[in-house]
Parts: C-alpha cells; structure tokens; sequence
C-alpha cells in the first residue's frame, strides 16, 4: 500500500486505547468514550442493524459495526485492505494472499450475513469499488502476462477485463461507464462492457492516487497525491470545473453523498479538513487524538469515520470529535454499508 504507515497497536480487540497527556480535555473526554465502548462489546444492549464494513489488516478479521459504532459481527479474513459495501447488505473485501505484497491478492464477495460467496484469486491490487450492479471493479497490478488491467468482477467471480495500460492507479464507477486515474496524472473515462474503448480523457498531472463520482451527473473527484497534491472536480466531459491544493499529506478524500463536498485526512500528522462548493476550505481540525489516519468515509448526519491504525476517528459536521471505536490493530479501511 502506497505511503503505508506501520504503527504498532495493541492485539486485544477491547483493550482501551491509550490518551497522550497533551490532549485537550474534549479529545480526552471523547477517545475515553471510544475506549469504554470497545470494552462495552459484550454488553446486554443489542446491536443495530449493519452500518459500516471495517477491515483490521494484522488482526486477520472484518467486522460490521452498527449506526452508534459498535461491533455487530466478526469476519475471520486474512490480511484485508479494503471493504466496498454492496446494495443487497453484502460486501467485497480486498485482501492480500499472505503478509507479503508481492504474493498477489484475493477478492472476496461476502453475503449481508458475513458469508464467503466466492474468493477470486489475483496479482496484487490497488484499489476496489462497486459499481450500481453490486459488482466489483479493481486495479490489478502488472504481472509477466499483461500491463496493469482495470477488472469488473461478477458476484460468481467471473472476470471482465476493462482496460490494459501500466501505471493504472485507482478506480470509480461513473455515469454509466468506469472512471481511471494513472500514475502519469491521466484520468480516463472508458466503456463499462469491457470492449476496451476509451470515451474521454484528460492529463491533469501529477500522479492520480483517488478518484470517485461526483455530486452531478457525470462529474468527478480526483486527488493529486503528488507534490501540491490538488484536489479536482471534473466535468462530465473531464474538463476541470475547480481544483484547489490541499496542504494535507493524503493519500484518498471521503465525498458527501449528493453535495459538492469532500473530506481528507493527513496521513502523517493528526489533522483533517473539508472542501465545500469552489473549493472553499470549510473546515481544518487539527490536534486530533490519532496520527496515520488514511481512508475515510462520509458518515451520518454530515459527519466522517477515518480509518487509524488502532481506531475510528469520528468527527461531526462541525468538527467536533466524536465517540468512535477502539481496539482494532491496524484499521485499513472503513465503508458504509448502502
């Protein structure tokens, strides 16, 4: 994984997590939540119906969280990196075969219940999405028989190469076709059948680390992760209708549903912002109780979960720290169930 962060977690799933003394007494108040909610798993409370799929790399497990963040389930799953949650409960889950990148990938198609409904085994990945027929698209990496190739992959595991070029990056359903972003900074808008044709392109620079649809028909997210590391909002038609640079070391965003607004967290230090119509820097959190937050995901009521090494960050629409969810030794991903 690009820019990997190894930091060390502990391996109990409700050990509480540890407070920095520096904290201001909010960050303290709220991470003690987080802690006594990790430890409150076994309590007599049932836990609501599944609203977010995480993926825990070193502890070798998936599991499905409700809307107030507790644990619904435990998925046995070796190495996983990514989640993308599917319209009939289910979800794909992206994994690694072993500890070691080189080994090559597996993706995995998981019933609502947390069920293997197939395992398809692949070089390395670097990205997943579901598009609007709950299959799979994913970035597999080059190997001696062919470039790097965009997948869409069916629920019985049946595989539909999209586009064979090296250097492709990320990948996004899109407006009736599949949106691909490259290490050369080329995004590519191409036929969802799978008959390899290109329909629009645009060389925006740099090198292409996340793409996402857009809030309009058509429109695009697109991070820069290189040097100024900018953040578009692309046209249907791929011309750019803003960008903006987003002083944060990050690697993915986290858009709003339906709005011109986008989340991002800095992978190095504790900070988070929010981009709102234009570009408009809306919101900057700093101080934050974690570092090495990566992906994250919009949340309920305006707010966004970012994924940390050892728990969920939650923040509200305005900022405001949240209760989240500790115990997790090394948090990759987190994907609202749809």
């Amino acid at each position: 994984m690009e820019d990997e962060l190894d930091l060390s977690c502990g391996r109990a799933r409700n050990r509480p997590l540890r407070v920095a003394g520096f904290l201001g007494a909010g960050a303290v108040c709220a991470l003690a939540l987080t802690a006594i909610r990790a430890l409150a798993g076994g309590g007599t409370a049932a836990p609501g119906p599944v609203a977010l799929w995480t993926t825990d790399r070193d502890a070798h497990a998936v599991y499905t969280l409700d809307a107030d963040l507790f644990v619904t389930r435990t998925i046995p799953c070796g190495w996983p990196l990514q989640a993308s949650a599917c319209r009939d409960g289910g979800a794909w889950i992206l994994r690694s075969g072993n500890g070691n990148p080189n080994f090559g990938g597996r993706l995995d198609r998981r019933s609502a219940a947390g069920e293997l409904i197939t395992e398809v085994t692949l070089a390395a990945c670097t990205d997943l999405e579901v598009d609007e027929r709950d299959e799979a698209l994913v970035i597999e990496s080059k190997t001696s028989s062919h470039p790097d190739r965009a997948l869409r992959v069916r629920i019985e595991g049946s595989l539909f190469p999209l586009l064979e070029l090296n250097g492709l990056t990320c990948v996004a359903p899109s407006h009736a076709s599949v949106a691909l972003g490259t290490a050369a900074g080329k995004v590519l808008r191409v036929d969802a059948q799978g008959s390899g044709a290109i329909l629009a392109q645009a060389q925006l620079g740099g090198r292409i680390g996340d793409i996402a649809r857009g809030p309009y028909g058509g429109t695009l997210w697109v991070l820069d992760v290189s040097g100024a590391r900018r953040l578009y909002l692309l046209e249907a038609d791929l011309s750019v209708r803003w960008s903006v640079p987003v002083g944060l070391r990050a690697l993915h965003f986290a858009p709003v549903p339906n709005e011109e607004r986008v989340w991002l967290a800095d992978t190095v230090e504790p900070r988070v912002r929010r981009f709102g119509p234009s570009g408009w820097l809306e919101l900057e959190i700093a101080g934050l109780p974690l570092v090495g937050m990566d992906r994250a995901a919009a949340w309920l009521h305006g707010g966004v979960l970012c994924a940390a090494p050892g728990a969920i960050v939650h923040l509200d629409a305005d900022g405001h720290l949240q209760s989240g969810q500790g115990g997790f030794d090394f948090l990759t991903d987190v994907a609202p169930a749809r």
